[in-house]
Formats: structure tokens, C-alpha cells, sequence
């Protein structure tokens, strides 16, 4: 689960950190950049998906967890 507004993780179920061989804590305090396979183009890629979810133009991120658009607070879409 994303804060919309930091960018960063705020929690998470046990498969998405053991997967990717994170202590819990230690997850929570990265952003989806961080665990991205290609390391070039993350702040890229994130910055990107992360505008267009705040937008409300996604359901979320590109995932088969998503399950919906999470509501916008005033102000966070250019």
C-alpha cells in the first residue's frame, strides 16, 4: 500500500517483502523505485505511475492486486 502523496510504502502483506528479501521495516521505509529491476529508469517509471494514480486515470499501479482508484485529495494532480 502506497502513500499517494510521499510515494512510499506505508504497508504491506508478508509475501511482498519476503519475496524480495526485505525485513518488513526495513520495506516501509522504500518507494517502489527502490525495487525495481531496472535501476535507470525507476524515478522514471514511478514518478510517471504515481501521477497518473493521484490523477485518477489508473485503478493503480500495474498489478493483479489492483482493485480500484483510491479517492484524490484536492490538490494533487498538475
Amino acid at each position: 500500500m502506497l502513500d499517494l502523496a510521499s510515494g512510499h510504502f506505508i504497508d504491506c502483506n508478508r509475501s511482498a517483502h519476503e519475496r524480495l528479501g526485505y525485513a518488513r521495516e526495513h520495506f516501509l521505509t522504500l518507494n517502489p523505485a527502490a525495487i525495481q529491476a531496472d535501476g535507470e529508469l525507476a524515478d522514471d517509471l514511478m514518478r510517471d505511475q504515481l501521477r497518473t494514480m493521484r490523477c485518477g486515470n489508473s485503478p493503480g499501479a500495474a498489478s493483479p492486486h489492483a482493485t480500484g482508484p483510491a479517492p484524490v485529495p484536492a490538490g494533487m494532480c498538475p
